[in-house]
């Protein structure tokens, strides 16, 4: 890592300070020579100054058009602020000591092995953090996990020895040193998890540093962590965790690959979901590299693949690009719908998912709850009103037959490749047999809500909407769906609305909560009609 002089300087102060406290607390604990303490709680202005320094020099370091170096620099304040902390551990020790009342009572020597393992442990924080070795930082990890063994086995001899209720204030005291010094560890695993974040580019902690380890030797014997390359590409509402992960080969080939970790039932449906792609339309969804389970998490390595999301194509693609790309997206999904269609009735409960998420969306937005009312004589119903009208509709319009759906068909779940014009699905684990009308709705309001509010943008939105219905609803017409708008009305306005609970702008989650009202009232004012003919005004509805 490339550091300033100042921090570089001051870090290594600050090293050699710390051990010098822990080998004050050695000594003192081994001895029991007052001056030994004296010298440790007179020196607390000197490691908290070197943090502050160390903090200073970060902070100018850092520079906002270069992520890395300010994942580093964070990294470094980080790693002062645990070192500095571990002097606060040794003064507490020291306090402790003063409660003691027989000095028989306590074995200090029972805690002269922890001091040890962590003196020696501060010895490779420079080495692993300036060297950005990595294996070395996890030598911090496993003297966290020594400690906590060395602490438990006090513990548990302290609890028996209390149970006697001979020299309780002693024992105490000596469980709260123990305490002290298991504590130390933790802040010995923190900075490991620094280093380790700024050495492989992005934030992670132990846990998922290993996972992420396990999974590459996993997937090739041939890697190793220090060629591997890590970036985030996002973290999903579900808490799994989402990186980019590259590296050279033996023949210096790059590779490339998605890591996702998390929750093992949220990875499971992942893995299932994609092994359905493959076994229900091939060609569609990436490769699982390896997939590896520990508990109750697990970790997907997941085939890179080359393109483009539609979010990206909405905001920064050539016209003639993201017409291509949406005739594209129409032909292939048309095609998965002749593929993958089975002949019985469904329906994909738009207004039970709507109520489903309600409560989400009244807690961000909790003026959307309102009553019907009547202004000028005119009814305005309430949502709630609505909704219930609308699932008589839903109940008496099902979709005439069901096709493999994605289940969450956003934007950025849709991978265009302009040079093969090729469509691809990730996020697939809400997959399923269902209405495809759901898929349809969720795409459209994606374009919407997405928070560019630029007219030029907005009118680009716009346009990719109103040319992907056309295409769709052409679709529909060939699988001879005479309810699509019907379900497309009840989808839209589900997305909408549920949409609002991920929109923190008023003015956007207003407009979009008042286009579901709109759809709503607009399809059951309707109803009395002969709804076959009923047809949506999509270019108002997606307009501004």
């Amino acid at each position: 890592m490339q550091l300033s002089r100042a921090i570089r300087d001051n870090l290594k102060f600050l090293v050699i300070e710390v051990n010098a406290q822990l080998s004050h607390l050695h000594t003192y604990l081994d001895t029991r020579v007052e001056t030994i303490a004296q010298r440790i709680l007179s020196r607390s202005g000197y490691s908290y100054n070197l943090m502050l320094r160390i903090h200073n020099a970060a902070t100018r370091q850092m520079s906002p058009a270069d992520p890395q170096i300010t994942l580093q620099m964070n990294a470094v304040s980080s790693i002062a602020s645990e070192l500095e902390r571990i002097t606060q551990l040794a003064r507490e020790c020291i306090q402790q000591t003063s409660y003691i009342e027989s000095e028989k009572s306590i074995n200090f020597s029972i805690y002269l092995p922890m001091i040890e393992k962590i003196m020696k442990s501060t010895q490779v924080i420079e080495t692993s953090l300036f060297n950005t070795n990595t294996e070395k930082a996890l030598k911090l990890a496993k003297t966290e996990r020594k400690l906590d063994k060395s602490y438990q086995k006090i513990f548990t001899k302290s609890i028996k020895s209390l149970k006697k209720k001979k020299n309780i204030q002693d024992k105490v005291t000596g469980l709260f040193i123990a305490h002290y010094l298991e504590q130390m560890g933790d802040c010995l695993l923190n900075i490991s998890e620094a280093i380790i974040s700024s050495n492989i580019g992005q934030p992670m902690d132990l846990n998922r540093f290993q996972s992420l380890k396990e999974t590459l030797q996993s997937w090739s014997s041939e890697q190793s962590l220090g060629q591997v390359e890590v970036s985030q590409i996002a973290e999903t509402r579900s808490g799994s965790s989402i990186s980019s992960v590259r590296y050279q080969d033996k023949k210096n080939n790059q590779q490339q690959a998605i890591f996702k970790d998390g929750e093992l039932s949220k990875l499971n449906e992942e893995f299932e979901g994609v092994e359905r792609w493959h076994k229900t339309y091939p060609g569609i969804a990436p490769q699982i590299l390896t997939y590896q389970k520990s508990g109750d998490n697990a970790a997907l390595l997941i085939e890179h693949l080359p393109g483009i999301t539609f979010e990206q194509i909405v905001l920064n693609a050539p016209k003639s690009q993201m017409n291509r790309s949406i005739e594209q997206l129409a032909k292939t999904l048309a095609d998965i719908y002749k593929t993958t269609r089975q002949e019985n009735t469904i329906t994909a409960g738009f207004i039970s998912q709507t109520r489903k998420r309600l409560p989400d969306v009244y807690a961000i937005h909790p003026e959307f709850r309102q009553s019907s009312v009547n202004i000028g004589g005119l009814n305005q119903p309430s949502l709630e009103t609505l909704l219930i009208a609308a699932e008589t509709i839903e109940t008496d319009y099902p979709a005439p037959f069901s096709v493999f759906i994605h289940g969450d068909f956003n934007l950025d779940n849709i991978i265009y490749n302009p040079a093969v014009n090729q469509i691809r699905l990730i996020d697939l684990h809400r997959s399923c047999y269902s209405d495809y009308v759901q898929d349809i709705s969720v795409f459209m309001v994606s374009n919407y809500r997405l928070q560019v509010l630029d007219k030029k943008t907005r009118t680009r939105i716009q346009n990719q909407v109103l040319n992907f219905y056309k295409q769709i609803r052409t679709v529909a017409k060939e699988q001879k769906d005479t309810t699509f708008e019907i379900r497309l009305a009840l989808g839209l306005a589900r997305s909408f609305v549920t949409s609002t609970r991920f929109i923190m702008d008023k003015t956007m989650a207003r407009n979009m909560f008042l286009r579901a009202q709109f759809i709503l009232a607009q399809l059951v004012k309707y109803q009395h009609k002969d709804l076959s003919t009923f047809k949506l005004p999509i270019e108002e509805l997606f307009c501004g």
